[in-house]
Parts: C-alpha cells; structure tokens; sequence
C-alpha cells in the first residue's frame, strides 16, 4: 500500500494494489474507489480531505485487509490532524 498525499490541493491517493485501473465509483463526496478488471478495489481518492468527516474517513478502513494496511491509514491520518491542529 502506497499513500500520495498533495498538501497543496488537500488530496490523497491510497494505492492498495498495482493494477489498471478499469472503473471509479465515487461512494461518497470527496471519496472515490477505482477498481480492476476483476471489481477489486485497488485504490481510493480523497478529495478535500480537510472537509470529510471523521464516520466518511473511517469507512476506508473497511475495504483495507490487513492489519498492517489499517496502521499505515491509521498513521497517514494521525499525522494529518497533527498538521492541521498546528
């Protein structure tokens, strides 16, 4: 798992796997999961990330499968709630 992150834009991409990328369905405003040849989803976009919800941002640790997957997520957004009470 991959996480990009562009302060400047207030947006982030999670690639969760290597694939192409084949369709995108936006689940929520701001949240949107691309999905391979075989509907797997293998990344998320966030977009203005400083206006989703807490509830909207924990429902990424749902399609997430491993623990490891979820502590990197978990850190990824500690650090920014650190940036952004600063």
């Amino acid at each position: 798992m991959k996480i990009n992150y562009n302060s400047i834009e207030k947006t982030a991409y999670i690639e969760l796997f290597s694939s192409e990328i084949i369709e995108s369905e936006e689940v929520t405003s701001g949240i949107v999961y691309d999905f391979d040849a075989q509907e797997k989803i293998v990344g998320i976009e966030l977009y203005h990330i400083e206006k989703l919800s807490i509830e909207e941002l924990k429902s990424l640790y749902q399609v997430l499968e491993t623990r490891e997957e979820k502590q990197q997520l978990s850190d990824f957004l500690t650090s920014l709630i650190a940036v952004q009470a600063a």
